[in-house]
């Protein structure tokens, strides 16, 4: 799966990018499912190659699912990210699917010509 996804440059903390869902009919916990992030590769702005993946990312991924802003993400505000989410079983196998989440920012025009970011 493959996601775009657009953000304010001016986001504040706990804002909702996307969510993402993943499902598995086994029971128990096979059934269940853990989200992370396992990387937030940095793209600055304007360049086509990643500057690796940022530690702490500023981003965070809920239990369920759902993709937020975390601490540090003002630092960030003209960069552009490519996460990389995994779905795992919470139970052996731990058979794990992934997502790649394109993360740009943008800037906000409101309809009387007013530019927010």
């Amino acid at each position: 799966m493959v996601l775009f996804v657009g953000i304010k440059s001016r986001s504040v903390l706990g804002e909702t990018l996307t969510r993402v869902t993943a499902t598995d009919p086994d029971e128990g916990g096979n059934g269940a499912i853990d989200y992370l992030i396992q990387a937030s590769n940095l793209f600055k702005q304007g360049s086509l190659q990643s500057s690796g993946s940022v530690i702490p990312s500023p981003f965070n991924i809920s239990k369920m699912g759902k993709i937020v802003t975390d601490a540090g993400m003002a630092e960030y505000s003209q960069d552009r990210f490519q996460l990389v989410v995994m779905a795992r079983e919470k139970a052996p196998p731990n058979r794990a699917a992934y997502a790649t989440v394109h993360v740009s920012s943008m800037v906000v025009l409101i309809h009387d010509g007013t530019i927010r970011s």
